[in-house]
């Protein structure tokens, strides 16, 4: 049996589904995904051929959300946003800090 790729052969004989529970999950074929691979092909959502330089840009991370889109955007929040969730955790924070000096101080212990 030749092995080698495009003779009708794939080594890979599954179909690959995405742990995204979103309605954009999509179900890709094994065909797809072996092409992908064997030719070094790039496929929207599905695949990225990169460079050392694309790597470099982003500090040499290898996640693959870096660099095959999904089609999904993230949440961006506006910077006065970012500075309110900024101020609550960090009200939550001193709040949870004080806590443990309580229960320290009223086992006479100081903190």
């Amino acid at each position: 049996m030749n092995r080698e790729a495009g003779a009708g052969f794939s080594p890979f004989e599954f179909s690959a589904v995405s742990r995204d529970t979103s309605p954009a999950k999509r179900r890709v074929s094994s065909t797809a995904l072996a092409d992908a691979y064997l030719k070094w092909q790039t496929g929207d959502g599905l695949s990225a051929v990169i460079t050392s330089a694309d790597t470099a840009k982003n500090d040499f991370n290898l996640s693959p959300s870096r660099y095959v889109s999904t089609g999904e955007q993230a949440e961006v929040l506006s910077l006065d946003e970012a500075v309110v969730e900024l101020r609550e955790a960090e009200e939550e924070l001193e709040t949870a800090n004080r806590e443990p000096d309580k229960v320290l101080k009223e086992l006479g212990l100081n903190p």
